[in-house]
């Protein structure tokens, strides 16, 4: 989607013609997102799992079934390995540690990708 029908979207709340339905909720669910993770500094939450778990589902709303752990084996096209059954919490909780100790902050683009040692 292009910035200009990502605007039409977002501001006037229109869909664009010819985009898949997944492409309009991915624009319209990042903007909650942005705006929940707002909130939650507004209100001096400390990040935790439920807020990332919060997150996740509002990003994946009316796309999958977002917010919960994945109860069964994921493939990945081309890969060899299947990732197994529940391995994903331990994966995300040391991650959710560690974002835990990050504080709420906003980012100017020139500090993002590059810039961050991840």
């Amino acid at each position: 989607m292009t910035l200009m029908e990502t605007k039409v979207v977002l501001e006037d709340g229109i869909s664009v013609g010819g985009k898949e339905l997944r492409e309009i909720y991915e624009v319209v669910n990042h903007k909650k997102a942005y705006q929940y993770v707002k909130k939650c500094i507004a209100e001096g939450k400390i990040l935790d799992e439920p807020i990332v778990k919060d997150i996740h589902a509002i990003l994946t709303e009316n796309i999958i079934v977002g917010g919960i752990y994945r109860n069964q084996e994921v493939r990945i096209s081309g890969a060899g390995h299947v990732l197994p059954v529940g391995n994903g919490r331990y994966l995300s909780q040391k991650k959710i540690d560690w974002i835990i100790t990050m504080p709420w902050k906003p980012m100017r683009y020139e500090e993002s990708s590059e810039n961050l040692q991840i």
